[in-house]
């Protein structure tokens, strides 16, 4: 496939960056030029805010059916044969998944747009007379990790409640101006991400993965979201405006002796090992009752043992890490597992490249770095306790509380999910998906 020159969108109309900047963009695994991407100059920035601004109020008062239509029709696009044969392209190329990745992810992505098309006319005030305002120009900063699915998320309830939006993703069949996209250089990020936060056209910060040090565009790698996320509140919080963070996760899978251990144990793989890990919501973490503990271990590592990471087009159906320096740092958060007392069950501490086999660590302790530090990879921990309320203590003993689940046969499991501290607790479930976020007032 031909390298890609992708460019800004501003006011629905593509052009290159006003200062001719740009940046290129490689194959995470084979290391492949695949792109040129034009990098956005304050210029372009003030163009594409300047755009938003100007849509809005024809946005604002765009009929709730018209919106619902424009998203549905949005929704059709991505999964019409065209846009599907593309991200089967594009997807794994840019951050080397599976070559099924973008299949999958242009289906999610449809599913979220109709999701929110759906409550197109539900937004309305709880007393009378009320009524739900737009906030205005949104700033939308979407991952790499999952980018058509998360770039749907990003723009879709903005867009329903009748905002505007500058994002770094695709346009499609929306009016002039309401989604402006822009990519911003990696070396130019923290000039210029404040930079937008801080126009006053801004109403809104919908930040949905941290990156190391600002948002990064095209594949860049994740390493933790608290700090940047501490970073884009403080400089929303300069400027007194609303923004949501969504920064990463260390999800506990508790497992009681009542549970359904096959089943557990493939919703604890799926969780574990969907997008080779690299989901904020994956299963890192899996605390078991000792009376179903030998049980569990011994049927995720036979599930475990199916899967092989590897270049696509050979036998592998896992595909690699972001890059080569995720890989290592995966592997030194194992190894410093292994030397605070920690048991490799699966795996052997190595990785080629992006390429990072599975991994299952009995022994998980608070002491260590995997506890707390979100691996992004295709690894767990094993934690063995002996009663209901030690679990749940374990679960919330990490300052990631994204989401959990619980597995348990008991009607009890409603209540005890309840008492994990997480963004999303689910009894008997391992759920990726998040959409219901307000962008009205």
């Amino acid at each position: 496939m031909p390298p890609r020159h992708v460019q800004l969108v501003i006011n629905g109309e593509k052009r290159r960056s006003s200062s001719g900047e740009n940046f290129s963009t490689y194959h995470p695994a084979t290391g492949d030029h695949i792109g040129v991407v034009e990098s956005a100059s304050s210029n372009d920035i003030q163009r594409a805010i300047d755009a938003a601004s100007a849509a809005f109020p024809a946005w604002e008062d765009t009929l709730a059916s018209n919106k619902r239509r424009i998203l549905n029709k949005a929704a059709d696009l991505l999964e019409s044969e065209k846009y599907i044969h593309a991200f089967s392209e594009s997807v794994p190329s840019e951050i080397g998944s599976v070559s099924f990745g973008g299949i999958i992810e242009a289906h999610v992505a449809a599913s979220q747009l109709r999701e929110v098309s759906a409550q197109a006319a539900q937004i309305f005030g709880e007393t009378f007379p009320s009524g739900r305002i737009p906030g205005a120009q949104v700033l939308a900063i979407a991952p790499w990790n999952s980018p058509v699915n998360l770039a749907a998320r990003a723009v879709a309830m903005p867009l329903i409640c009748g905002n505007t939006v500058i994002l770094r993703s695709s346009e499609a069949g929306l009016p002039k101006g309401v989604v402006n996209l822009i990519h911003i250089a990696p070396e130019r990020n923290p000039e210029l991400v404040p930079e937008i936060i801080a126009n006053p056209a801004i109403k809104h910060i919908n930040q949905t993965k941290g990156t190391p040090t600002y948002p990064q565009p095209d594949g860049y790698q994740f390493t933790g979201g608290d700090r940047v996320g501490r970073i884009i509140a403080g400089e929303a919080g300069k400027n007194l405006k609303p923004v949501v963070l969504e920064l990463g996760g260390k999800a506990a899978s508790v497992v009681l002796d009542d549970a359904n251990i096959k089943l557990a144990a493939r919703g604890i793989i799926s969780g574990a090992m969907l997008n080779s890990g690299q989901i904020c919501m994956s299963s890192e973490r899996i605390i078991v009752q000792r009376g179903a503990a030998d049980e569990l271990i011994s049927e995720l590592t036979t599930l475990a043992k199916k899967l092989k990471a590897g270049p696509n087009g050979t036998d592998a159906n896992l595909a690699g890490v972001c890059n080569s320096t995720s890989a290592e740092r995966i592997v030194n958060l194992l190894k410093d597992a292994k030397e605070k007392g920690a048991e490799i069950v699966l795996g052997d501490l190595t990785h080629e490249g992006p390429f990072i086999q599975p991994h299952i660590v009995l022994g998980y302790t608070p002491e260590m770095q995997a506890w707390q530090q979100e691996t992004f990879g295709p690894v767990f921990g094993i934690t063995v306790c002996d009663t209901v309320d030690e679990a749940i203590n374990l679960a919330n003993a990490t300052d990631y509380t994204l989401t959990s689940a619980l597995w348990t046969s008991s009607i009890s499991g409603l209540r005890l999910a309840s008492r994990i501290r997480a963004g999303k607790p689910g009894p008997l479930s391992w759920d990726w998906q998040q959409v219901l976020i307000t962008f009205i007032h």
